[in-house]
């Protein structure tokens, strides 16, 4: 859910600048197969290559991003996928824009191939200083700008209907373990009895290693499983919202759990897994993230509590993602405009 909504913010900004235009996604069985297994499934079926290839040898502009692409963090060869298609796009002489990026911890080898695409590309975009940092040390420019996922308009309200609830996001992650569960776990039991909250855990990724599995796992160690609903995948990004607007609070490691939630002006207490979650909120005062190797029930609670008691951080974190948003859809229709 958080690539479809950086895209719905992106297709935006696209359409505006090159309104006559077309646009081809390469989504999921529609990218090149430099993946391990995808590689190896193309040996025996080799037309796996040629809808990329038809793409992007007769686009005018090719577009990386956005999102935490370019980070070792989920492993080895996660930012070498993305790289070699930027690189792929660059080999077929085409103009390469990266967009909303983060850039993590990555390789000697992946540190090499980046700089090689970075420093080709014709517009970089970060949504994140320590990206622009890195970058600079690179001797490369980039913009600062908005996660594109903010760029979603929403002017909804909060319904009251039915019984008072939070939000969960959970998502499989290599340093998950049985005992993190057990302590989100806890945390419900202690929400739903001391504050009266029902809870609705809501799955932001569906299809291989869905968020449904571990949130399963979760449902099955909490006592009073009664008050807990979980949801199916949204595919409708407005209905989310809604959704999240409607909700006291939101605990999530998906990072655009946060990033919705902050739209919705919604409390929202971020679980940091990987460096792009903790990076992204850096800039943002009165955000409490909670790094996943620190995740106590003793953290949960008191974070929660302080998140609850300070709803007005809340509003001013809204202001500041909508003002940004604002800049970003305007500083980038200029630079798209101007490639």
């Amino acid at each position: 859910m958080g690539d479809e909504a950086i895209l719905s913010g992106l297709t935006r900004v696209l359409n505006a600048a090159y309104p006559n235009s077309s646009m081809e996604l390469l989504s999921a069985g529609k990218q090149f197969p430099f993946g391990v297994r995808s590689f190896v499934k193309a040996l025996f079926r080799p037309g796996r290559f040629c809808f990329p290839y038809r793409t992007m040898k007769n686009c005018n502009l090719f577009v990386l991003g956005g999102g935490g692409l370019f980070t070792d963090e989920e492993g080895p060869f996660v930012s070498t996928f993305w790289i070699l298609h930027g690189l792929m796009a660059l080999f077929f002489k085409k103009d390469v824009v990266c967009l909303g990026i983060s850039i993590g911890p990555m390789n000697k080898i992946n540190d090499y191939l980046a700089k090689k695409l970075f420093s080709s590309a014709k517009l970089i975009t970060v949504r994140d200083q320590r990206s622009v940092n890195i970058l600079k040390k690179w001797g490369i420019e980039s913009h600062l700008m908005a996660d594109f996922a903010t760029l979603i308009p929403f002017d909804g309200h909060k319904e009251k209907n039915g019984a008072p609830y939070i939000i969960m996001s959970v998502r499989p992650f290599v340093k998950n373990s049985e005992s993190l569960y057990k302590i989100f776990a806890r945390f419900c039991d202690m929400i739903i009895k001391e504050y009266g909250f029902d809870i609705r855990f809501i799955p932001f990724h569906t299809g291989a290693s869905s968020d449904r599995g571990i949130l399963n796992r979760i449902f099955t160690l909490i006592h009073a499983r009664q008050h807990i609903k979980i949801d199916s995948y949204y595919y409708n990004i407005p209905e989310l919202l809604q959704v999240i607007c409607n909700s006291e609070a939101v605990i999530g490691m998906r990072l655009h759990a946060g990033i919705l939630a902050g739209l919705t002006g919604t409390p929202f207490v971020p679980i940091s897994y990987m460096s792009k979650v903790s990076d992204f909120w850096d800039e943002f005062s009165g955000i409490q993230a909670i790094n996943l190797k620190n995740v106590t029930l003793e953290a949960l609670e008191s974070t929660f509590k302080a998140v609850i008691a300070k709803r007005d951080s809340v509003r001013q974190i809204r202001q500041k993602l909508l003002e940004k948003a604002r800049n970003t859809e305007k500083d980038l229709l200029a630079a798209l405009k101007n490639l």
